[in-house]
């Protein structure tokens, strides 16, 4: 394994991805989690913190408006979720260093009202707050609890939220930083000249601003977003800080980044300043017997009932009425599957994980329904921070969002155990040495963009431009 990490950014940036019952349909049933922390303030401080204890860079909420009851394993994972402003509004007041970031699906929030919220809780964490903007996947039926007759296509929402974002910077630069005067004596407490209308007129939104809110300690909130199509890609390289990034090996992942960095180049920004980190299924334990443990028992636990259809999807294969005891490899030859496809990945990735082929379709049914869209890692320390340090260091990636099976221990395991070894190796710092998030990052507190005046930042793009960002 590389001995050194590489030299362009001075650690790996470590995250979580927080779930109440954790990041799996069934991690929930397992003996080892802990159910009371379906909206209890007390585990998620407790989960910060232990974050905050293993120096993580952020802490970070998903984001769902479909409030569906039907899915019997994921309604839990997916609907009773603390909304990522009100928790990280309470979060800032029990940790110190971590960043905070919630999620804002542009399809059904408002620019406006999200631009203030992030100023508030960015002033009340000490600059320590950033958004994730999604324009939520197609399908779903999230668009009727707000009032929509029906969702935008794809490429509709794309441009709503170019338009969001745009307007949300803009709204983010519509103070400059001295705007505080607190003259008592002559009756001057704020400078107006500070503040500037962006009078933005687009085709979903029209705000005049400025914002009722002063910049925020960090010029401007950092930003994340992801996505698999080119709107998402040109989205990202305009607008995004960090990318949060499929994986699928250490060359494919590398081709990722430099292809995106390309495109934010294009759009007038630095490579450096554009970060991706991956997430991952995370079964850690002090052996690795006891990780596949820990691995088997949450497959076991699925709730949901074995789908010969959503196996044969995984694979890209009519599977027709196969039997769920029946062995995979008996029925489908995995070296005849494209080297390249989903399905080969998905059967290599498990073979991988319980060391052969000899699995049925119902252990892969339970394993595919589990993994979501990560990776799974499954070992003893070490094997778990050898999988980190050579992503890392070979520039697949900047940083590992770990999704815990469940909660608490599977989390407060990779702290206790892989955390120190990833340190050990100099991957990870030891102990925080910056104090806003943008600092995390390593990115620069950005000036101020002025419509009216040049600016060595960004340049604002003009409304009519937006629907090119989306091209």
């Amino acid at each position: 394994m590389p001995q050194h990490p590489r030299t362009d950014r001075d650690h790996l940036i470590l995250a979580l991805s927080y779930w109440p019952t954790g990041a799996t349909n069934s991690g929930w049933r397992s003996r080892s989690s802990s159910l009371d922390g379906i909206f209890d303030p007390g585990l998620l401080a407790e989960t910060a913190r232990t974050a905050e204890r293993g120096v993580f860079d952020y802490f970070f909420w998903g984001n769902t408006e479909d409030s569906s009851n039907a899915n019997p394993g994921g309604v839990i994972r997916n609907a009773f979720q603390f909304n990522g402003f009100a928790a990280a509004s309470y979060l800032a007041a029990v940790t110190s260093r971590i960043g905070l970031i919630a999620s804002v699906n542009t399809t059904y929030s408002d620019p406006y009202l999200t631009a203030q919220l992030a100023s508030n809780v960015d002033h009340l964490s000490r600059g320590r707050f950033g958004v994730n903007f999604v324009a939520g996947a197609p399908g779903g039926a999230a668009h009727r609890n707000f009032g929509h007759g029906e969702r935008p296509d794809h490429a509709d929402a794309y441009v709503r939220a170019g338009e969001f974002l745009e307007v949300f910077t803009r709204l983010q630069d519509s103070w400059s930083d001295d705007w505080f005067v607190g003259d008592k004596e002559g009756g001057r407490l704020f400078a107006p000249e500070a503040a500037e209308p962006i009078d933005f007129v687009g085709t979903h939104f029209q705000v005049a601003g400025p914002l009722n809110a002063p910049r925020s300690p960090q010029g401007r909130v950092p930003i994340l977003h992801a996505g698999t199509s080119e709107e998402s890609f040109a989205l990202g390289a305009r607008y995004a800080d960090v990318r949060f990034s499929p994986y699928a090996s250490i060359e494919w992942n590398r081709a990722y980044a430099q292809r995106n960095r390309e495109l934010a180049v294009a759009a007038g920004r630095a490579p450096e300043d554009y970060a991706f980190v991956v997430g991952a299924n995370i079964y850690v334990g002090e052996t690795r017997a006891r990780a596949r443990e820990l691995f088997n028992e949450v497959q076991r636990n699925l709730v949901e009932r074995f789908s010969p259809v959503v196996v044969g999807r995984h694979l890209g294969l009519d599977l027709g009425e196969v039997r769920p005891s029946e062995r995979v490899i008996d029925v489908v030859d995995p070296t005849a599957l494209p080297a390249d496809g989903t399905g080969r990945a998905l059967l290599d990735e498990f073979a991988g994980i319980v060391g052969d082929h000899d699995f049925t379709f119902d252990d892969l049914f339970r394993f595919a329904a589990n993994k979501k869209n990560f990776p799974v890692v499954v070992g003893d320390p070490r094997e778990v921070a050898d999988w980190i340090e050579a992503g890392y260091v070979s520039g697949a990636f900047d940083g590992v969002k770990v999704f815990p099976p469940f909660m608490r221990t599977a989390f407060a395991d990779f702290v206790d155990f892989v955390v120190p070894e990833l340190q050990r190796r100099g991957v990870a710092r030891t102990s925080y040495t910056t104090e806003t998030l943008r600092e995390h990052f390593g990115l620069a507190r950005p000036g101020v963009l002025r419509r009216s005046a040049g600016s060595s930042a960004r340049p604002a793009v003009a409304a009519a431009e937006l629907q090119g960002v989306n091209a």
